[in-house]
């Protein structure tokens, strides 16, 4: 091997070496299994970072004003396995890499970036936030309030496990899915299905009315999930054979009402006001002190105004004589 060959191979391994202790030294790890691997091995949750970190503005500030501060760098590791899942538009990344990414946007049901998920070591996730102002004690704080909410989730079902009438078992589940709830942003019925499966077969008989509510609720998410698909005439009709049962809950039943409205209004791209403003006056009716139901007057005015703009139907022609 000639000194030249040598020369560059020591500079091509330092370089390598060095990219490797900088990337270390960071912190961040970029393989998804590595980091529940490392999060179950010490005892620790995973903090997912989805940017664009070569386009995203607040991906940017996030990073310059929070990950990169050597607070953070010193107190999220002390409960947080980081993890970095980029989406960049100028650089490409390896193959295996970008696939993984992209299998993890779509699967904890990314919308925009930066996106930060707190996961447990197997990767159920338990709270979402992004971008906050304030530096990173403040974020720091941030993440400990959502981290709570988790602590107190384990609690749950921990005690859930020693529970023995089932009724109990069944109340101390949903009482964990309440707990996550409170951080906002999961949903529940989804990446706790498992556990709603549990609730549901606990109380089968519905002695805490924990069927009766996530039974509404599947209704509820089966229905959105038509609205979201397109298919208006699935979500009109299946909101009425819900709002045409006894014994739901009225906020349950606002929820389809509004949905149904909303189905309405989209299906006829915006022309069928009278039948969007009647089935939001159902909504309204129903409960109108909820946080929907203080919003509704205000889409109302705003329909009937419109409604009152629309030209009316045309007079028929008269025959010529």
């Amino acid at each position: 091997m000639s000194r030249n060959t040598v020369v560059y191979t020591l500079v091509a391994l330092f370089f390598l070496s060095t990219s490797s202790v900088l990337q270390a030294a960071e912190g961040w790890l970029t393989d998804y299994e590595a980091a529940k691997k490392q999060a179950a091995k010490e005892g620790k949750d995973i903090l997912m970072d989805f940017t664009g970190s070569d386009w995203c503005g607040w991906c940017i500030r996030l990073k310059k004003e929070v990950f990169s501060q050597e607070t953070f760098k010193k107190e999220a590791p002390k409960h947080f396995v980081l993890l970095e899942l980029d989406y960049p538009r100028s650089k490409q990344l390896e193959p295996k890499l970008k696939a993984q990414n992209e299998k993890l946007k779509n699967e904890f049901a990314i919308q925009g970036y930066p996106t930060i998920m707190l996961t447990d070591a197997t990767g159920k996730a338990y709270a979402k936030t992004g971008y906050q102002p304030g530096g990173p004690e403040k974020y720091i704080s941030h993440l400990g309030e959502k981290r709570a909410a988790k602590v107190e989730r384990d609690k749950s079902f921990a005690a859930a496990a020693k529970a023995k009438d089932s009724v109990e078992k069944a109340k101390l589940l949903d009482q964990a899915l309440s707990k996550i709830e409170t951080t906002g942003g999961i949903p529940v019925m989804s990446v706790y299905g498992d556990i709603v499966a549990q609730i549901i077969k606990l109380d089968s008989e519905n002695k805490a009315g924990l069927r009766s509510k996530y039974e509404e609720r599947f209704t509820l998410e089966e229905l959105n999930k038509k609205l979201q698909t397109g298919k208006f005439d699935e979500a009109i009709k299946g909101a009425d054979a819900f709002l045409a049962k006894k014994g739901s809950q009225k906020e349950t039943l606002q929820k389809v009402a509004f949905l149904k409205a909303r189905a309405v209004f989209m299906k006829s791209k915006g022309t069928d006001l009278k039948g969007a403003i009647a089935a939001l006056e159902v909504a309204q009716a129903l409960a109108p002190e909820t946080q929907i139901g203080k919003q509704i007057p205000n889409i109302l005015k705003g329909l009937k105004a419109q409604a009152e703009k629309a030209p009316g139907p045309k007079a028929p022609a008269k025959p010529k004589k």
